[in-house]
């Protein structure tokens, strides 16, 4: 971890000193939210203590008890790590959800239907969920620029050989698994098709709480099921599902935990709870998909619903890291072993196009745990943006919009005034030059639409600055 990212240690003010206890007890909880990472740098004792105001003795000895009860490692000349063996790690592995068996038995596969996608939120979306290349450290892009110029033979590094790698980096992220319980999937679509043809079944309704994700509603086509479609917040999710449950079967239900598609809304940890004891007590599939796992911007990142106790109940995807197009486009899939073991016959599972030279460089960042830093660093990077982008839009803005900053993720929600059309004001800025990625959500052509979802993972704060303050005149001048 880098030495300035210091925000995550800094005790929360009480109007005294924070003691040995409360600091040895604060960092044994950013610790255990993984926020750090087994075998990542931490701060040393000094800069804790400067941090904190506290004397440098009483934040070394805070560390030499961490280490001795072996939550922090520590070898002579070096820095102070994050111990890769926690204490709690014995008792999680017995705590941790059985994924040997299948709790709803998967039936033989249907061919898909076709279903109506019909939504009442309308929208326009703004940038791609691609981080930038520029982004990625030199030293590093000159490594994977150098390293796919070598030749290496196919035969000594096929794709396959990925798995294991990647099966070390979950086990690091906190997931309890065996290597039977991960299957690699190239390509969003490709992996989403096999879950949902594998859960498919002649009864119960799919539930899509993301009904404007093309490629989930694309995906759902191969399922047989009937599929709801329910535009929703997180908020009352729950209450929308007993309503349903009182009057069909429900086989699945689709969601994005982290950041909901498009409201960028997170899922607390009470409706996590209750919905994956719901599943429990009702039988049906939660099919989470986490591609944000790395972009939190509070104290820790969220905790996935398949780290906790869900007798396999939850079907986990995620990428494998946004840090680069490959690995996002990389998908882990995490279930139960028999559901693995069906994933692995299906044929769509193998379509995509799977890369040896750019997969033997993510495996060496994997076997040196290089994607940490990375990852972090880019986290940071992307956490500049997202502060410099609402100083932009509350400077230049300020009133005519509203809007709240994401807790995760790599997009804003933004409401405009209820007159104002988006399609006609973001025609007018690229003809004027400006260079918009832009996709319309709508019912009918002619319908005005006033609300945006901005993606901020290709942000140029020059260009940001521009386009908000050519906004602001143009909203002024209709204003008058």
């Amino acid at each position: 971890m880098p030495e300035h990212d210091l925000s995550l240690w800094e005790i929360p003010i009480t109007g005294k000193k924070p003691s040995s206890l409360q600091i040895e007890e604060f960092m044994i909880e950013v610790i255990k939210s993984r926020a750090v990472l087994p075998g990542e740098i931490i701060p040393s004792h000094r800069a804790i203590a400067q941090l904190n105001k506290v004397n440098c003795n009483t934040a070394l000895r805070v560390y030499t008890k961490l280490i001795a009860i072996g939550w922090l490692a520590h070898k002579r000349g070096s820095k102070a790590t994050v111990a890769k063996h926690l204490p709690t790690d014995q008792i999680s592995d017995k705590a941790g959800p059985n994924l040997t068996q299948l709790p709803i038995p998967l039936l033989k596969y249907i061919p898909f239907n076709n279903c109506a996608t019909e939504t009442t939120t309308q929208f326009v979306e703004i940038g791609l969920p691609l981080i930038e290349k520029t982004v990625l450290p030199k030293k590093l892009a000159r490594k994977f620029s150098s390293d796919l110029n070598t030749g290496v033979v196919l035969g000594i590094w096929g794709p396959d050989k990925l798995t294991k790698y990647v099966f070390a980096y979950i086990l690091i992220r906190g997931f309890k698994i065996v290597p039977e319980n991960l299957r690699l999937v190239r390509g969003r679509a490709e992996c989403l098709n096999a879950i949902f043809s594998s859960i498919s079944s002649e009864s119960g309704v799919i539930i899509n709480t993301a009904p404007l994700d093309t490629i989930v509603c694309h995906s759902l086509r191969h399922c047989n099921n009937e599929i709801l479609n329910i535009e929703t917040t997180y908020i009352n999710i729950l209450k929308r599902i007993e309503l349903i449950l009182s009057k069909t079967v429900i086989r699945a239900i689709y969601v994005r935990p982290n950041s909901s598609y498009p409201f960028c809304e997170k899922m607390d940890e009470a409706t996590r709870l209750r919905l994956i004891a719901m599943a429990m007590e009702n039988g049906f599939y939660i099919i989470e998909e986490d591609d944000d796992h790395e972009f939190w911007w509070g104290k820790s990142p969220l905790k996935p619903m398949a780290q906790n106790e869900h007798n396999g109940h939850v079907i986990h995807c995620c990428a494998i890291s946004r840090t680069t197009a490959y690995m996002q486009h990389l998908r882990a899939v995490i279930a139960p072993i028999p559901f693995i073991s069906h994933l692995s016959l299906l044929t769509e599972i193998d379509k995509g196009y799977r890369d040896p030279y750019e997969e033997k460089n993510i495996r060496n960042l994997l076997n040196t745990n290089e994607i940490i830093p990375l990852s972090r660093q880019i986290r940071l990077i992307k956490l500049k943006h997202l502060r410099a982008l609402d100083e932009i839009l509350r400077h230049q803005l300020g009133k005519r919009i509203t809007y709240e900053l994401p807790e995760y993720g790599t997009a804003l929600w933004i409401s405009f005034p209820e007159n104002e059309d988006l399609v006609q004001i973001i025609e007018i800025l690229k003809n004027e030059g400006h260079i918009l990625k832009s996709t319309n959500y709508r019912r009918r052509s002619t319908d005005p639409i006033n609300m945006m979802r901005l993606d901020f993972s290709q942000l140029s704060e020059v260009e940001c600055r521009k386009v908000a303050i050519k906004l602001r005149l143009m909203l002024s001048k209709q204003k008058r």
